[in-house]
């Protein structure tokens, strides 16, 4: 039972960070326990896990209703388990923990595929050593510009997973990993923390504590160079009697997503949705990156394929792998890309394929661009 001290921290929490609404589930069920939820940065794609697997329900518009849950595909749903999805903010790139999926550094790993024409079909690669050790990478957030990535790992002494965060490399690669320091991570206070979100403006942190009752969501701020002493988000959306955890902050600035016991919900944890009514919202359309995303064009001709990089300026050599419409490698080389035209070019002489669909990779360090081309004899 928590002390006096906590009931009154809890009274200073509540005017500090805001009002939060009476939680409400949310309009799309499981019949499974729900874990990690993410929402995209346009709010059309909902994402979370079942029993190991990644789910998505999706909707057309802000003003549509949101259709029924259904599996990423076996391509990403692959290995022994696959938990806490979460997607780039211009929506080209799923980030998601795997166990059992080579190749891996530890039990449990972070990695990433791209989406294609078709979903969530392009090659699927290990996030490397910057981000992935040893031992457990347990959960995974981006941050809403995506220039921060969430990270929930047990790499120090003692086995006990803390949350850190990556910040975006000008070469487009993830740094090493930072702490985000003794007031988020602190075994006495909050136990094991994951699951971490930041706000829109990556001034707040919410975070699931799991030392009380397997699971408390937990809120800090970003001030003066440093974050504040996580607290207890309070009620109604963190209670006495349940358990919540696995938040994760909206692009609109308001609207936090948990998953929770409450109710005794015969399926055990479902999803809710809350807003913070302190904050206030001009549009619920969040702001999405401005810059120019690189895109690569295939193009098949007398056996060669010609290679098209537009909004790159990366003159050297390239690796490129070519896979069929399964997802199996059936080539890899390096190609040199030159600048011609404002584009990058490269052309290289295709190996006896047989008629059909493949996707060709092109990777600059751990930059990776994708497109379709079709051979037909």
């Amino acid at each position: 039972m928590r002390t006096l001290a906590f009931t009154f921290g809890l009274i200073l929490t509540a005017a500090a960070w805001g009002q939060w609404t009476e939680p409400q589930l949310f309009p799309v069920a499981h019949g499974n326990a729900i874990q990690g939820p993410w929402i995209s940065n346009d709010n059309l794609r909902m994402y979370a896990a079942f029993s190991g697997y990644i789910f998505v329900s999706e909707r057309a518009s802000l003003d549509s209703a949101w259709h029924s849950f259904h599996t990423v595909g076996n391509h990403v749903n692959g290995a022994l388990r696959q938990e806490s999805p979460c997607e780039s903010p211009a929506g080209d790139t799923l980030y998601f923990m795997a166990d059992g999926r080579e190749p891996c550094y530890g039990s449990y790993d972070i990695y990433y595929t791209i989406r294609t024409d078709s979903g969530w079909f392009g090659p699927i690669y290990n996030c490397g050593p910057n981000i992935n050790g040893q031992y457990r990478e347990w959960s995974v957030g981006i941050s809403r510009d995506g220039m921060k990535l969430l990270i929930c790992s047990d790499r120090i002494p003692g086995g006990v997973l803390y949350l850190y965060y990556s910040d975006k490399q000008p070469d487009e690669t993830w740094g090493p990993l930072i702490s985000f320091g003794p007031n988020i991570n602190n075994w006495a206070l909050f136990g094991e923390a994951s699951h971490g979100s930041l706000s829109i403006d990556n001034a707040t942190l919410v975070f699931s504590g799991l030392r009380s009752r397997n699971g408390d969501i937990y809120i800090s701020h970003y001030r003066d160079s440093t974050w504040s002493l996580a607290t207890y988000v309070p009620e109604p959306v963190t209670t006495l009697q349940w358990r919540e955890c696995d938040p994760c902050f909206g692009p609109d600035g308001r609207t936090l997503y948990f998953v929770s016991d409450r109710d005794a919900h015969p399926f055990g944890t479902q999803l809710y949705v809350t807003e913070d009514t302190a904050v206030s919202i001009t549009d619920p359309r969040p702001v999405m990156p401005q810059q120019i995303e690189p895109a690569l064009f295939g193009q098949v001709q007398d056996q060669h394929l010609h290679l098209t990089l537009v909004g790159g300026n990366l003159t050297g050599r390239y690796r490129l792998k070519l896979f069929d419409v399964l997802g199996r490698l059936v080539q890899q080389t390096e190609i040199k890309m030159n600048l011609e035209e404002n584009a990058l070019r490269g052309d290289f002489v295709l190996p006896e394929l047989p008629s059909g669909t493949y996707m060709a990779d092109l990777q600059y360090r751990q930059t990776h661009f994708s497109t379709r081309f079709t051979v037909m004899r």
